[in-house]
């Protein structure tokens, strides 16, 4: 159905699967940007990152961030779940999360404009990354989906706060070694 670069690939796979999920088949609609579908009845108008030290899109692993993202509501919604993905270099979903799994869904007025943060350590592997953002109802965007925004912004992530780790992200484990007795 399509070819080119991973996550160009994989975006247009979610938005396939999200209108042939969705109930309302005629209301899930692409605009000129392939990155952006949904039913439009609020919309994501912004999303930022930003480290607690850095004050930047610029953070350091281990580093408090906060990544913010604006809603912007066109009708009056119920129930509503926000949720991130991060992405690394090579379009691999390495960490997503919604407001659904924290039960924190809230409701949107029509002409009412929000924001929803989502605050955690970064303890993700220095390098580049890209945040998705998607408004739908329900636990998936494939349930409903509201506005799904790929790679709305790239952050990298450069330095080490703590202890040195490799892989892809730093799970903090406590250790113990004791003498075996046989």
């Amino acid at each position: 159905i399509e070819e080119g670069d991973p996550e160009s690939v994989v975006n247009s796979y979610n938005f396939i699967i999200a209108k042939l999920a969705d109930k309302m088949d005629s209301a899930i609609k692409k605009i000129d940007d392939e990155s952006s579908y949904g039913t439009f009845e609020a919309h994501i108008s912004k999303i930022e990152i930003a480290g607690e030290n850095s004050k930047s899109n610029m953070i350091s692993s281990g580093e408090k961030a906060t990544i913010s993202v604006e809603i912007e509501a066109m009708n009056d919604l119920k129930d509503v779940t926000v949720g991130i993905a991060i992405r690394d270099r090579f379009g691999q979903e390495i960490f997503g999360t919604n407001t659904y799994y924290y039960e924190k869904n809230f409701n949107l007025e029509k002409g009412k404009k929000y924001i929803c943060r989502f605050v955690a350590e970064m303890n993700i592997s220095p390098g580049k990354y890209t945040l998705t953002a998607a408004l739908h109802l329900g636990e998936t965007h494939l349930e409903h989906c509201i506005h799904w925004k790929d790679r709305i912004i790239d952050f990298e992530v450069a330095g080490i706060y703590g202890k040195l780790f490799v892989g892809v992200c730093r799970l903090n484990p406590e250790i113990s070694v004791e003498v075996k007795h046989s």
